[in-house]
């Protein structure tokens, strides 16, 4: 949201409805009006007065929804205040439920657009029913500068010496949240087959979640202790991507994958599971290569072929650099938002 707030300073102005202990209240005080909102409980109905009488006070045209709660209380809103139009955009590739409530919520015909970041959740939506009129795609797009601005040999130096690693040997990365869309146990168990093949190389977890501990000790079962290494929460993934060489991100459902945009930026070589969102950015043996989920056999099969052939690492990478710096920018990104607002306020 921030990317497109700052690429359309000049085409809107903008209004953040957000709880006001929120990360965003404080993140984008300086492109937004903050509006603290509560979207729960017995505040739900009035802030859902509140926002329409706003909206009407100060001639808002659009409510962008960004979350599902933003999804429900902008159908209130609609009713108390019908002249704004609303925007819904969805980043999951889950079919919502068949429940009557939910039915009612993603049909009704208060919601102008969705917008989806994949085609993979577009193709979720037609099928759920929502008619295409109503239906839009915008590739989400990351800010590559973080990544641009760092060194390979620089970062990989440092992180060598924090983390007590070999810089010689191919570095793996994982930037995840330890849960079950990741796909972690299929990453450890490639791994552990990967080891077999090569035992040269070193797999970095960042990230947690509740399957951690399970993670650690599985990793402990397949006595791959001297190849894994986790991390925790990072503050420096910039840093963690641009000194490796090869980002695995085995995930069992992908809205669309964003860390693979930064991992690509980060001139890493990805090989990642054939779902969701995932094959619109990595396309096998273009831009990367794929596997199916939960298939740790063929992943430990790509991961060894990244690690044995450079040359083909460092091709892939560049590629899948290239492409999304293409077809996932954000000056597309930002065009693309605006060209919907624009189309929803001439229907």
């Amino acid at each position: 949201m921030r990317l497109l707030m700052e690429g359309g300073r000049n085409d809107a102005k903008w209004y953040l409805a957000t709880p006001p202990d929120s990360v965003a209240a404080t993140k984008l005080s300086s492109i937004a009006t903050v509006l603290p909102t509560v979207f729960r409980g017995l505040q739900f109905l009035a802030s859902a007065r509140r926002l329409a009488g706003f909206c009407r006070e100060q001639n808002i045209q659009i409510i962008d929804c960004q979350t599902s709660k933003a999804h429900s209380i902008a159908l209130l809103i609609r009713k108390f205040n019908p002249l704004v139009k609303v925007v819904v955009h969805r980043r999951v590739d889950f079919t919502p439920s068949g429940s009557w409530i939910n039915r009612k919520k993603y049909l009704s015909t208060a919601i102008d657009r969705y917008v989806s970041i994949s085609d993979a959740i577009h193709e979720i939506l037609q099928n759920y029913g929502i008619p295409d009129k109503r239906l839009s795609v915008v590739k989400s797009a990351v800010d590559p500068s973080p990544f641009r601005a760092l060194d390979h040999e620089t970062c990989r130096k440092k992180l060598a010496h924090e983390l007590n690693l070999p810089s010689d040997i191919p570095w793996i990365i994982n930037v995840a949240y330890h849960t079950e869309q990741k796909g972690m146990e299929t990453l450890i168990r490639g791994l552990q087959k990967l080891k077999t093949r090569t035992p040269d190389f070193v797999c970095l977890l960042a990230g947690s979640g509740h399957l951690t501990e399970q993670l650690k000790i599985m990793t402990h079962e397949y006595r791959l202790d001297s190849q894994v290494r986790f991390l925790g929460i990072r503050k420096d993934v910039p840093e963690l991507l641009v000194a490796g060489d090869i980002f695995a991100l085995p995930s069992n459902y992908e809205g669309l994958g964003t860390s693979i945009l930064d991992a690509l930026h980060s001139r890493c070589a990805v090989a990642a599971s054939r779902i969701g969102g995932i094959p619109e950015m990595i396309q096998h043996d273009r831009t990367g290569l794929l596997s199916e989920v939960g298939d740790d056999s063929q992943l430990a099969i790509n991961l060894e072929r990244l690690i044995r052939d450079p040359l083909t690492r460092r091709e892939l990478a560049a590629a899948g650099e290239a492409f999304i710096s293409d077809k996932f920018s954000i000056a597309r990104m930002v065009e693309g938002n605006l060209a919907v607002y624009r189309d929803v306020l001439a229907t």
